[in-house]
C-alpha cells in the first residue's frame, strides 16, 4: 500500500437547514440564522493504490475552516463510490460516539451497509458532549473498502445530495442546535490493480520482490503475519517465486 493522498473534489453547500437524521428519523430543529464559521468535510484516503480483493480505509475528517476549533453534534455524510471497482465493507466511528448506516427516509441506504454506489453515514458524538473539529482535521468515521477490479484512480466522493427525497450531507453544531455549519467538501481517489506479486507496494513486480520471497524463504512463523505467502499455504517457497517470476514487470492498472 501507499502513503495516503487526497484528491480535491470539491463542492460547496451555504444553506443552513433546520433538519437532521438521527437514527433513522428525521429531527426538526427551529431555524438559526446568526453568522458563524463552517467546518468542511474531507475524506482521506489510508492508499493510493490497492490490489483486487484488499481492504483499504476512508477517513471523514472534519476540519474547521477558522484557526481555532468547532464543535460539533452530529453529521450525516453521504458518499458516492463506483461499486463496479469498490466494494464498501464496514464503517465505524473514529472518534467518541457513534457511527452507523442507518434506516433512512431518503431510501439511500438499501442495505447495511451499502452496495450500491451511495451511503449516507451518520455520526453522532456523545449525548451532550459535542467534539470538537480541529482547523488540521479531526477523524470522525472510517470506512472500510475492498477493490474489486483494476482500474485507475476510481473516485469516492461526499454528495450534496441523494434519494428520493433527497436527502442532504450535513454538519451540526455543537453549541446551536439545528444549526447546519457545513463549508467545503472534498473526495479522495484511488487506483485499483491485480497485481499481488508486488510484494513491496512500488507498482513493479521486480528484484525486491524477489528479494523479499527469497528473504522469508520456507515455513512461515505462526505467531507472524506471512504476507509473502502468496497461494496461503503456510509456506514461501516455489509458488511465490514463481508467481514472482510470472508477473514481472510494470503492475497492470486496466
Amino acid at each position: 500500500m501507499k502513503d495516503s493522498f487526497l484528491r480535491p473534489r470539491i463542492g460547496r453547500r451555504n444553506g443552513r437547514v433546520a433538519m437532521a437524521t438521527i437514527a433513522g428519523g428525521v429531527v426538526c430543529f427551529a431555524a438559526a440564522t446568526a453568522a458563524h464559521a463552517d467546518i468542511n468535510l474531507h475524506l482521506r484516503s489510508t492508499v493510493l493504490t490497492v490490489d483486487v480483493g484488499e481492504t483499504f480505509d476512508v477517513f471523514i475528517v472534519a476540519v474547521s475552516d477558522s484557526d481555532v476549533p468547532q464543535s460539533l453534534s452530529a453529521v450525516d455524510t453521504i458518499i458516492g463510490w463506483d461499486p463496479t471497482w469498490l466494494e464498501l465493507v464496514s464503517a465505524d466511528a473514529a472518534s467518541a460516539g457513534d457511527a452507523i448506516f442507518a434506516d433512512d427516509p431518503f431510501g439511500i441506504n438499501e442495505a447495511s451497509p451499502p452496495a450500491d454506489g451511495d451511503a449516507l453515514l451518520t455520526y453522532l458524538a456523545p449525548f451532550g458532549s459535542p467534539i470538537d473539529a480541529m482547523p488540521a482535521g479531526t477523524a470522525i468515521a472510517r470506512i472500510t473498502f475492498r477493490g474489486v477490479a483494476t482500474t485507475e484512480l476510481t473516485p469516492l466522493d461526499i454528495l450534496d445530495t441523494a434519494g428520493d427525497p433527497p436527502g442532504s450531507t450535513r454538519v451540526f453544531d455543537g453549541t446551536v442546535p439545528g444549526l447546519d455549519v457545513l463549508g467545503i467538501v472534498k473526495g479522495t481517489a484511488v487506483t485499483v490493480i491485480d497485481c499481488v506479486a508486488d510484494l513491496t507496494d512500488d507498482g513493479i513486480v521486480g528484484f525486491q520482490d524477489l528479494l523479499v520471497v527469497l528473504g522469508l524463504w520456507g515455513d512461515c512463523p505462526a505467531s507472524e503475519e506471512c504476507f509473502a505467502d502468496l497461494n496461503d499455504d503456510g509456506n514461501v517457497g516455489q509458488i511465490e517465486l514463481l508467481t514472482v517470476l510470472a508477473a514481472w514487470g510494470t503492475c497492470p492498472t486496466d
